[in-house]
């Protein structure tokens, strides 16, 4: 019979937005970087890491990927971790995510 295209899922556009926000927010943090060799030749690694792991299909795989680089970063780079909290809330609110209707209520 016909097999079924497993293309990818919505996880796996939601985790493509937080990758590219993620990106984001290390050029943003970069600037910080004193000297441009040195600010490029960071930007070049994340973005060799990022590339590195686009053939990963399994969406705990991507997530865990994404979480080891903003750990990563928030050590590297110290304006990291505002950017990436403030660009966080930004995805979040624009795609719907802060709704109460995602939220349990577990009141009887």
């Amino acid at each position: 019979m016909f097999e079924v295209n497993s293309g990818p899922t919505l996880q796996h556009f939601l985790l493509r937005a937080r990758t590219v926000a993620f990106y984001r927010s290390v050029i943003r943090a970069s600037r910080h970087i004193p000297g441009v060799d040195a600010r490029k030749g960071t930007v070049q690694w994340i973005r060799g890491e990022i590339e590195q792991a686009s053939d990963m299909t399994e969406v705990d795989r991507i997530e865990q990927h994404l979480s080891y680089l903003q750990r990563l970063m928030k050590q590297v780079l110290p304006g990291f971790h505002l950017a990436a909290q403030k660009k966080s809330r930004k995805l979040e609110n624009d795609l719907g995510l802060h709704d109460s209707t995602y939220r349990y209520d577990i009141s009887i």
